[in-house]
């Protein structure tokens, strides 16, 4: 079992996020993380280099902390804009639906705009009012998404 599966099973033992399943929200949260760490890698790989450390900046190396954070913004998102979520799944997918909700929420300028949505307004609006995140390298090599 990977780390990035044992770390989610611990916080979606009971999910309750408009009739998904643990493995449908798990594709999610990939999604997320995948383009939480795309666009913060370089800065973070460089950070780590100064302090002189070789880091793999993966998924496994994300904080069951930050893994609950991630789902809990995630889940309200899904609850806030059902309609909107219903939609993104449907012509993007699970995965996509992560990947945008870390772009909308961030203000990257791509994300639930670019993709021609219905609702693509409504959920770029619920995205935004996740509010940005940050995200660190420690000095373990572990990664903190607050």
């Amino acid at each position: 079992m990977s780390k990035i599966h044992t770390k989610f099973k611990m916080f979606t033992e009971n999910v309750d996020s408009k009739e998904l399943t643990k493995d449908e929200l798990k594709h999610i949260l990939t999604g997320y993380l995948d383009a939480a760490l795309w666009t913060e890698e370089e800065r973070l790989e460089e950070e780590a280099e100064e302090d002189g450390k070789d880091c793999d900046i993966s998924i496994s190396n994300v904080t069951p902390d930050s893994i609950y954070k991630v789902i809990k913004d995630i889940k309200k998102l899904i609850q806030e804009c059902p309609a909107g979520v219903a939609e993104a799944i449907d012509k993007g997918g699970y995965e996509q639906l992560g990947h945008d909700i870390h772009l909308s929420s961030n203000g990257h300028g791509v994300g639930f705009l670019d993709r021609g949505y219905d609702n693509g307004d409504s959920l770029q609006e619920c995205a935004r009012k996740l509010g940005e995140t940050n995200i660190f390298i420690n000095n373990d090599c572990s990664i903190t998404i607050e």
